[in-house]
């Protein structure tokens, strides 16, 4: 499937931002010898550092994000859908980003 190079914008993007990510690929490998992340992993798993909410005594705790990279009319398959259903229900974030203007969109939300 194709995210038209999207994954290689948001690892690029979060890190310069001072997040930790890491690609996940799901599957096998090496002939099924090799088990990878599950079906319907996010393609990135973020963590947003620790970070200040003013200047003076709040701080939000370091987060994890998973994302989700689709090209711009790609859909989501059904492990993806589900796996999005339980972060949603047991408050992880979850995103799913179509450009680079929804990365772009998702540093500034989290940072602003």
């Amino acid at each position: 499937m194709s995210d038209d190079g999207l994954i290689a914008v948001v690892l690029s993007t979060l890190r310069k931002a001072g997040w930790w990510c890491a690609r996940l690929q799901s599957g096998t490998a090496h002939g099924g010898r090799m088990k990878l992340a599950p079906a319907g992993s996010p393609d990135v798993i973020a963590i947003i550092p620790r970070r200040k909410l003013d200047h003076v005594t709040w701080w939000v705790d370091a987060t994890p994000v998973m994302i989700e990279c689709k090209a711009r009319k790609g859909k989501m398959r059904e492990k993806q859908l589900e796996l999005r259903a339980w972060c949603e229900t047991h408050g992880v974030r979850y995103v799913v980003v179509r450009s680079s203007e929804d990365v772009a969109t998702l540093v500034l939300y989290v940072w602003g």
